[in-house]
């Protein structure tokens, strides 16, 4: 009627939570519960230890238990005194050490046998088990079931790490990625709202909806939950543009893609770069209509902009942009795109972003992306 999957001697379990947070509770495996199953997750290499609870029909006690286990191609029995079940039935590790490993359906089917001598088992019903193995030890403190499902079934079976970056990172890929707890399609801006900032708000805020802070963090904890480490980037202009009087602003981002009408006058700006008490100067060329359909003389109006996360209308600009980090590349599952080399600082700035915007009173001057790196890169050191 319950089973309980355990971490073998030697072997170390990992607590899946809920996608709000909440532990999940009772056993492993509840008969008579709506959701027989409750995740479980395991580091790779260690042996899993079954303890089966089991409802008898009558006062006759069986002599003999029998557990004939199927995790992916492998099926195995093993059998062992009814008294011996207490201590459990030890499965030798489905996962070699430093290999990814998901089972979506590992089945256990029982048998008891009243003879001790004989060959002659009954059935005892059977159960369903969705098991987790993460590479290595995990790097960041949440435990959501989403992230589980997404890292573990996209990179299982492999062990090389940046193959097990681009197979989880393929999940974002297509835009559609969705959070287990209810099936909904977590979006990125949905109707210009920013919604929640942190991995742990987009998997239980009702909206499935998040910014890019989100899911930079989102990412970033489906790599470190496979013990890689992965850090969340701030990307932001380098300048800082004066507005007189004393008073700066940073630049701001024009996401792709924006056209820009023919240049029939140029503004100068003073500005300096970020760390750069220096002054120099910015050149803008063109005046950004955020709303604009017509491209005319020294205008710029945006068009076909990325489309992002479950959501085809995302904003043309940001104050800047938040990606993730893993060994030598840039990712930016926000939208999607295709990972950039950090050898090439002005590669990601190029791929993301047409050009840059500062207020000028009522008007926008906007310039468009240089060939040279204009923006800067910061490491953010929070864990959700």
């Amino acid at each position: 009627t319950e089973v309980n999957l355990n971490a073998g001697d030697g072997g170390t379990e990992l607590a899946v939570t809920q996608d709000c947070g909440a532990a999940f509770t009772g056993s492993d495996w509840v008969l008579s519960r709506a959701r027989q199953a409750n995740p479980v997750a395991f580091q790779s290499g260690s042996a899993l230890k079954i303890v089966p609870t089991f409802r008898l029909p009558n006062s006759t006690v069986p002599a003999r238990i029998q557990a004939q286990v199927t995790l992916g191609n492998s099926t195995n029995t093993y059998t062992l005194a009814w008294s011996e079940r207490v201590n459990g039935i030890e499965i030798p590790a489905p996962v070699s050490a430093g290999m990814v490993g998901y089972f979506e359906n590992a089945t256990i089917v029982w048998k008891v046998s009243y003879d001790a001598n004989s060959d002659t088992w009954e059935d005892a019903g059977s159960s369903s088990h969705e098991i987790y193995f993460t590479r290595g030890a995990p790097l960041t403190p949440l435990r959501q079931e989403t992230l589980f499902r997404i890292s573990c079934k996209q990179a299982a079976g492999l062990t090389d790490l940046a193959a097990i970056v681009d197979a989880i990172y393929a999940e974002f890929t297509d835009r559609n990625v969705c959070r287990v707890s209810d099936g909904k399609q977590m979006t990125y801006w949905k109707d210009y709202i920013a919604g929640a900032t942190t991995t742990s708000r987009l998997l239980r805020n009702e909206s499935a909806n998040g910014n890019c802070q989100a899911w930079s963090g989102l990412f970033r904890d489906t790599i470190c939950l496979q013990g890689i480490s992965a850090q969340r980037i701030k990307v932001f202009s380098k300048r800082i543009v004066s507005l007189g009087a004393g008073e700066e602003q940073e630049e701001s981002v024009l996401v792709k893609n924006w056209i820009f009408g023919n240049v029939i006058s140029k503004v100068l700006k003073s500005c300096r770069i970020e760390g750069d008490e220096n002054s120099s100067s910015v050149e803008y060329t063109h005046i950004a209509d955020f709303e604009g359909e017509e491209v005319l003389d020294g205008i710029a109006i945006p068009e076909n902009i990325l489309p992002g996360q479950g959501n085809s209308n995302t904003p043309p600009e940001f104050n800047g942009h938040w990606i993730t980090c893993v060994e030598s590349y840039y990712y930016d599952p926000s939208y999607g795109t295709e990972k950039v080399s950090i050898s090439t600082p002005e590669g990601y700035e190029n791929n993301a972003f047409s050009g840059f915007y500062t207020a000028d009173g009522a008007t926008y001057l906007c310039r468009i992306n240089s060939e040279e790196c204009d923006v800067s890169y910061t490491l953010d050191t929070t864990t959700d």
